[in-house]
């Protein structure tokens, strides 16, 4: 499960995940948030699927919690890139009465490294 299915207000969810795919169209990144589900029977189905799409071999899910639970969420967002088969996983924990880019990104180190990889790699 996406680590903002676990938010209490979905609603809400939806809108920071907005303004988190908005931000990183901002930055020259072509991405969609996951539609919003109406019920919550409707969002089986995209339940292991990233909550910003767009973003080859990275799995980002975003949590808009106002009490942060980093090492659930980031196990969460592992569990569902693995099962995707996506390279790194990570999650944006949004950080209320902030602007969007003050939000965190949380990757495990192993994921981490991978990225500065892939940095490294890139001309």
């Amino acid at each position: 499960m996406s680590g903002a299915a676990g938010n209490r207000n979905r609603a809400i969810s939806h809108a920071v995940r907005n303004l988190v795919s908005g931000y990183l169209g901002t930055e020259g990144f072509e991405t969609t948030p996951k539609p919003y589900a109406g019920r919550i029977s409707d969002s089986f189905e995209t339940a292991l699927e990233p909550d910003i799409q767009g973003l080859p071999g990275v799995h980002l899910d975003v949590s808009s919690r106002l009490q942060h639970r980093l090492a659930d969420d980031l196990d969460s967002a592992r569990r569902a890139g693995a099962v995707n088969g996506t390279e790194v996983s990570a999650f944006v924990q949004y950080r209320a009465e902030r602007p969007i880019p003050e939000s965190y990104v949380i990757v495990g180190l192993d994921h981490f490294a991978k990225l500065l990889r892939a940095a490294q790699a890139s001309p």
